[in-house]
Protein backbone atom coordinates (compact mmCIF):
# COMPACT_ATOMS: atom_id res chain seq x y z
CA UNK A 1 0.00 0.00 0.00
CA UNK A 2 1.25 3.30 -1.03
CA UNK A 3 1.73 6.04 2.12
CA UNK A 4 0.31 9.20 2.01
CA UNK A 5 1.49 12.53 3.78
CA UNK A 6 0.20 15.83 4.19
CA UNK A 7 2.84 18.80 4.52
CA UNK A 8 1.91 21.81 5.70
CA UNK A 9 3.59 24.79 5.30
CA UNK A 10 4.48 23.24 2.05
CA UNK A 11 5.42 26.54 0.66
CA UNK A 12 8.13 27.49 2.55
CA UNK A 13 11.40 26.15 2.17
CA UNK A 14 10.94 23.54 4.97
CA UNK A 15 7.92 22.30 3.62
CA UNK A 16 9.32 21.61 0.26
CA UNK A 17 12.73 19.85 1.63
CA UNK A 18 10.30 17.73 3.28
CA UNK A 19 8.37 17.04 0.43
CA UNK A 20 11.07 16.12 -1.81
CA UNK A 21 12.46 14.00 0.56
CA UNK A 22 9.35 11.58 1.27
CA UNK A 23 8.58 11.90 -2.45
CA UNK A 24 12.20 10.07 -3.20
CA UNK A 25 10.82 7.72 -0.37
CA UNK A 26 7.54 6.86 -2.20
CA UNK A 27 5.05 8.55 -0.55
CA UNK A 28 2.52 10.66 -2.40
CA UNK A 29 2.04 13.87 -1.52
CA UNK A 30 -0.65 16.22 0.04
CA UNK A 31 0.83 20.13 -0.34
CA UNK A 32 -0.72 22.45 2.52
CA UNK A 33 -0.32 25.99 1.98
CA UNK A 34 -2.63 29.45 2.48
CA UNK A 35 -1.69 30.57 -0.83
CA UNK A 36 -1.90 27.61 -3.45
CA UNK A 37 -0.06 30.34 -6.12
CA UNK A 38 2.98 30.35 -3.59
CA UNK A 39 3.72 26.28 -3.85
CA UNK A 40 5.01 26.48 -7.42
CA UNK A 41 6.37 23.10 -8.95
CA UNK A 42 5.21 20.37 -6.91
CA UNK A 43 6.59 16.53 -7.14
CA UNK A 44 4.69 14.75 -10.10
CA UNK A 45 1.22 13.52 -8.66
CA UNK A 46 1.16 15.38 -5.49
CA UNK A 47 -2.37 17.06 -4.59
CA UNK A 48 -2.16 20.64 -3.83
CA UNK A 49 -4.48 21.64 -1.13
CA UNK A 50 -5.31 25.64 -0.32
CA UNK A 51 -6.41 25.85 3.26
CA UNK A 52 -5.35 27.80 6.59
CA UNK A 53 -4.15 25.25 9.15
CA UNK A 54 -3.98 27.80 11.87
CA UNK A 55 -8.51 27.09 12.21
CA UNK A 56 -9.80 23.78 13.52
CA UNK A 57 -11.90 24.27 10.01
CA UNK A 58 -8.81 24.63 7.50
CA UNK A 59 -7.25 21.77 9.14
CA UNK A 60 -9.53 19.41 9.13
CA UNK A 61 -10.57 21.19 5.32
CA UNK A 62 -6.71 19.46 4.61
CA UNK A 63 -6.98 16.25 5.93
CA UNK A 64 -10.90 16.04 4.26
CA UNK A 65 -9.49 16.87 1.01
CA UNK A 66 -6.65 14.81 1.34
CA UNK A 67 -8.87 11.84 2.28
CA UNK A 68 -11.19 12.67 -0.87
CA UNK A 69 -8.50 12.32 -3.38
CA UNK A 70 -6.52 9.18 -2.10
CA UNK A 71 -9.57 6.93 -0.93
CA UNK A 72 -7.96 7.29 2.58
CA UNK A 73 -6.62 10.15 5.16
CA UNK A 74 -2.59 11.01 5.43
CA UNK A 75 -0.55 7.88 6.85
CA UNK A 76 1.85 10.62 8.24
CA UNK A 77 1.87 14.28 8.86
CA UNK A 78 4.66 16.73 8.90
CA UNK A 79 3.79 19.87 9.85
CA UNK A 80 6.07 22.94 8.64
CA UNK A 81 3.64 25.73 9.13
CA UNK A 82 4.93 28.50 11.20
CA UNK A 83 6.28 31.93 11.42
CA UNK A 84 8.52 34.17 12.86
CA UNK A 85 8.89 37.64 14.14
CA UNK A 86 12.03 39.69 15.39
CA UNK A 87 11.21 42.17 16.93
CA UNK A 88 10.88 44.29 20.57
CA UNK A 89 8.45 43.75 22.48
CA UNK A 90 7.58 47.26 23.21
CA UNK A 91 6.90 47.47 19.44
CA UNK A 92 5.03 44.32 18.89
CA UNK A 93 1.24 45.20 18.45
CA UNK A 94 -0.61 42.79 19.76
CA UNK A 95 -2.50 41.85 16.81
CA UNK A 96 1.37 40.87 15.28
CA UNK A 97 2.01 38.74 18.19
CA UNK A 98 -1.33 36.80 17.54
CA UNK A 99 -0.39 36.26 13.98
CA UNK A 100 2.85 34.50 14.99
CA UNK A 101 1.06 32.62 18.32
CA UNK A 102 -2.31 31.43 15.07
CA UNK A 103 0.99 30.43 12.56
CA UNK A 104 2.50 28.69 15.21
CA UNK A 105 0.96 27.00 17.90
CA UNK A 106 -2.69 27.01 17.25
CA UNK A 107 -2.12 25.29 13.49
CA UNK A 108 -0.03 22.75 15.38
CA UNK A 109 -2.75 22.14 17.63
CA UNK A 110 -6.06 21.66 15.07
CA UNK A 111 -3.51 20.25 12.30
CA UNK A 112 -2.46 17.67 15.05
CA UNK A 113 -5.84 17.34 16.07
CA UNK A 114 -7.34 17.18 12.52
CA UNK A 115 -4.97 13.95 11.44
CA UNK A 116 -5.29 12.24 14.87
CA UNK A 117 -9.14 12.47 14.10
CA UNK A 118 -8.74 11.04 10.71
CA UNK A 119 -6.49 8.22 11.61
CA UNK A 120 -9.35 7.15 14.49
CA UNK A 121 -12.49 7.57 11.93
CA UNK A 122 -10.34 6.07 9.52
CA UNK A 123 -8.83 3.42 12.15
CA UNK A 124 -5.25 3.19 10.70
CA UNK A 125 -2.43 3.88 12.31
CA UNK A 126 0.22 7.13 11.91
CA UNK A 127 3.48 6.03 9.84
CA UNK A 128 6.42 7.15 10.88
CA UNK A 129 8.18 8.67 8.00
CA UNK A 130 11.92 8.97 8.66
Amino acid sequence: MDKISLITGAAGGLGRAVAERLADRGFQLALVSRDAGRLGDVPAGALTITADCSTAEGAARAVADCAAHFGRPPDALAHCAGSILLAPLHRTPAEQYQEVVRANLDSAFFTLGAFVTGCLEARQPGQPFW
